[in-house]
């Protein structure tokens, strides 16, 4: 490790956010370049004996120091994209966060390196203990006094201490971007996540590199730290760090075919760096999953693809969108200017992990990622299986089989989460397994129940092979349902108006079944009808254990499910008549003010109906092909104080049953209810050519051009009529 930031903290009380003092000493490349000392005022202000003894510090000294804040602004653009460095970094580590926490400060989730865990490893037995100042005198350090002008020499122990512990601790060779590429295959495992920068990630990958040129810094680019299971025959396995590696190799993909451009072929150099950092003959330095991986190859290395047609998932679009907006960046660039980006890429530091043993990898995966961004619940569920596998396996053939079950499980799970991503998140889907998996909609908290489930010993390896079968089949389930839900209008309208929590273990187990699609329509209607009504009712009773019992008895029966539901809409029982027909119709003849959202999907629907009622040709329109559909007062919320205005007047009548009732309210696009503004009926009815419900207003008013009680009695009862009818 060549650069980074030794940090020192004393603090004044009990309270690890009390910090009174900082010593920064910032190395780069191996030499001392920023040595800071700082005073703070601590929060709270007052010292305690012991603290003060081990310092020597008390209000005296400190009294007039800047708060901790100040004092940070000044520091931290010192250590920007430096890794910490404290003997016992636990302590400074928590204090610096505490602080951080304490003036309501977001933490930017600096990297800490301990060099007492280090000596323990490098020295062990050697030492009597491993205190600072014994480890300091090891190497050639006085440090028996412990306040003001020692704290830059024990700041500076790291310099010398760090080459020799760090790089054990960690197993990190402070290495370079081209000597990490150089002669060894790196691959992204298929139960890794596919690539997921979107483009605020590739933006700032550029813009930080610019920045770094242009600052001409005699200091090099930092990218981090990257975590491998060596596979022998220099071919490694990526574990942690496989976004950013990713990202670089399409970068340098793109300045090569910019260089190649203006010079029409590569210099010789140029060749050879190339086949170090990205392709030599037919072996690559690096490849992604497999699923992606050709087209990987295909478009940002080999260039032998150049159109966007036939990519399969989300992720082989992320990486043609880096890859183009790479290359017209890097499209102004002239010869030199491309040169000097590269390098900085080329010789960019990072710091490397490398284990043999992938219970190891796995292990140091959960460390890290606890430590920094956290990982998602279903990547931390991944890693605590397969970890478990490595440790509680009965023999090894059971392990390596497991392992390779386990492992393709997550690929199948992986490829499906790029195809539906966009539409829900893969931990929401974690938890509708969970529900499934334990057969009750009031499962939650996936990590804590899989924890305990991994606690029981006579279980575990059972498990995690059931339930890795049934997260995959849920996976699978739920992107047959979102591939459905594109043509199939009924299972839309679920999607819309369902509650995801409830819906969507319904309808993994209704797929598991394999039930028919015409059956799954009466599923879904009838679970639409529900929803609907708990939605315009808006009770406080719980629906989920109303339905947790017809839930748990479901095996694909669905007559069984929608029979339960059309008993809830009929009956009396004072436990369950929450969503009967006679508190549905009440709530739909009465007043929707506030409730705009619910209203809009009730004219959704009915703008369906009056397609199907008049066969006019058209299809069925989805809820999201009204651009930015909204609802409008025909009759505005404000009156219109114009002569002759087409509406009736505004008395309290109006007010209180008439102005918010579902008659009065029209479904528009957000850019059409923009243009019409608070005009009269006639300005208004000119406009309605869009929708058939705007069509059947005109049709209504044909006569006189009025909107008045009488006619939004009509609209209401029309609305209303169906919407009993069909939910």
């Amino acid at each position: 490790m060549k650069s980074f930031a030794a940090i020192d903290f004393e603090t004044a009380n009990q309270h690890r956010y009390s910090v009174c003092s900082v010593g920064v000493v910032v190395v780069r490349n191996g030499k001392v370049t920023d040595k800071l000392y700082r005073l703070i005022k601590p929060t709270p202000n007052f010292y305690t004996y012991w603290c003060t003894e081990v310092h020597g510090m008390t209000n005296a000294d400190t009294d007039d120091a800047m708060d901790f804040p100040e004092v940070w602004a000044e520091i931290a653009p010192h250590i920007q994209g430096l890794p910490l460095v404290a003997h016992n970094s636990s302590f400074d580590e928590s204090c610096l966060k505490a602080a951080f926490e304490a003036y309501d400060m977001e933490y930017p989730g600096y990297r800490f390196y301990c060099t007492c865990r280090a000596s323990r490893k490098l020295l062990g037995d050697k030492l009597p203990n491993h205190q600072l100042q014994t480890v300091a005198a090891y190497c050639g350090y006085d440090l028996t006094k412990h306040h003001h002008a020692m704290l830059m020499r024990k700041l500076a122990l790291p310099l010398q201490l760090t080459h020799r512990l760090l790089n054990v601790f960690i197993m990190d060779a402070s290495t370079t971007i081209n000597q990490m590429l150089s002669g060894n295959k790196i691959f992204v495992p298929t139960y890794q996540r596919a690539y997921s920068w979107e483009d605020k990630q590739t933006k700032q990958f550029l813009v930080d590199l610019q920045d770094y040129v242009e600052s001409h810094t005699a200091s090099s680019y930092y990218f981090g730290h990257f975590l491998f299971e060596d596979k022998g025959s220099r071919n490694f396995a990526i574990i942690d760090g496989q976004q950013r590696l990713t990202t670089i190799t399409i970068f340098i993909s793109a300045i090569y075919r910019r260089l190649e451009e203006l010079a029409g072929a590569l210099s010789e150099d140029d060749v050879f760096l190339y086949g170090t950092l990205v392709k030599v003959g037919q072996t690559y330095r690096f490849s992604t999953v497999d699923y992606d991986n050709q087209l990987f190859r295909d478009y940002v290395i080999n260039k032998v693809k150049t159109d966007r047609n036939g990519l399969e998932t989300e992720s082989q679009k992320r990486i043609v969108a880096a890859y183009d907006y790479f290359v017209s960046q890097l499209n102004t660039y002239d010869e030199e200017s491309l040169h000097d980006i590269l390098d900085a890429v080329v010789n960019a530091t990072c710091t490397t992990h490398t284990v043999k043993d992938e219970a190891e990898a796995i292990q140091m995966f959960i460390f890290q990622n606890n430590r920094g961004k956290k990982p998602s619940n279903l990547e931390i569920i991944k890693a605590q299986f397969l970890y478990n596998i490595h440790l509680y396996c009965a023999s090894d053939d059971e392990k390596t089989e497991l392992i390779s079950e386990v492992k393709n499980r997550f690929e199948h799970i992986y490829k499906s989460i790029s195809k539906i991503e966009d539409n829900i998140d893969e931990d929401d889907i974690l938890t509708y397994t969970l529900r499934v998996y334990f057969n009750s909609l009031d499962a939650s908290n996936a990590l804590q129940k899989v924890d305990e489930e991994l606690g029981k010993d006579d279980s575990r390896i059972n498990f995690i092979r059931s339930f890795t079968h049934s997260l995959a089949d849920s996976f699978e389930q739920m992107t047959v349902f979102f591939h459905n839900e594109q043509t199939d209008i009924m299972a839309h309208t679920l999607r819309i108006i369902g509650q995801p929590a409830i819906i969507f273990p319904f309808v993994i187990k209704a797929y598991s079944n394999g039930v028919s699609d015409d059956d799954f329509r009466l599923l879904a209607k009838a679970l639409t009808s529900i929803f609907l009504r708990h939605r315009v009712i808006g009770t406080r009773a719980v629906l989920t254990w109303r339905l947790n019992d017809v839930f748990k008895k479901f095996e694909g029966d669905v007559h069984a499910v929608v029979n339960h539901i059309e008993w809830m809409k009929t009956t009396t029982d004072g436990g369950w008549d929450y969503w009967n027909n006679v508190e549905f119709n009440r709530m739909l003849e009465g007043n929707f003010d506030g409730g705009h959202g619910i209203a809009t999907i009730i004219l959704w629907l009915y703008e369906n109906h009056l397609i199907e009622k008049g066969k006019s040709g058209y299809g069925l329109k989805r809820y999201d092909a009204v651009e930015k559909s909204q609802c409008e007062h025909i009759a505005p919320n404000t009156e219109n104080q114009e002569a002759n205005n087409g509406y009736c007047p505004y008395d309290d009548e109006f007010r209180e049953s008439y102005l918010n009732c579902l008659g009065n309210y029209l479904l528009l696009s957000g850019h059409h209810n923009e243009s019409i503004g608070n005009t009269t009926f006639e300005a208004k009815r000119n406009t309605y050519t869009q929708l058939l419900q705007q069509q059947e207003i005109r049709n209504m008013t044909e006569q006189d051009h009025l909107w008045d009680k009488a006619k939004i009695d009509k609209r209401k009862e029309l609305i209303v009529d169906f919407v009993m009818a069909t939910f």
